[in-house]
């Protein structure tokens, strides 16, 4: 059964199939999840993967696990973070392999004067 975006209300509850994208922003309240390294980058660069899973690996979030998982299969252990700080609902920074790393919203990212592309569109930010 597919439910319209239009039909969600604060508060809604849905499944997401393995697989499948969602345009939404919500909680994950069971289950699990799983990323693959074009929905972090665009590209598949380990490297960069790599520091924002190292990042993420340091939360307690659902979808923060998924990534750092996700950047752990295709180069060995992760890096150690230092500085890390988690902003409830926004996203996560720190350092990580003498970078400052930082992942999290549009909004989030934009307070600290990154601009993403707009070819990464309204589902992929």
């Amino acid at each position: 059964m597919q439910v319209p975006v239009s039909t969600l209300t604060v508060g809604s509850r849905f499944v997401v199939r393995p697989g499948e994208k969602i345009a939404t922003d919500g909680v994950v309240e069971s289950g699990s999840s799983a990323v693959d390294a074009s929905m972090l980058t665009g590209s598949d660069q380990p490297y960069v993967v790599k520091l924002v899973g190292s990042l993420e690996h340091a939360s307690e979030h659902p979808v923060a696990r998924a990534i750092a998982t996700a950047a752990t299969e295709p180069g060995g252990p992760l890096f150690e973070v230092s500085r890390f700080t988690n902003h409830q609902g926004l996203g996560v920074e720190g350092m990580v392999d003498g970078h400052a790393v930082i992942a999290g919203r549009a909004e989030f990212l934009a307070s600290r004067g990154i601009v993403l592309s707009d070819e990464l569109g309204p589902g992929r930010r």
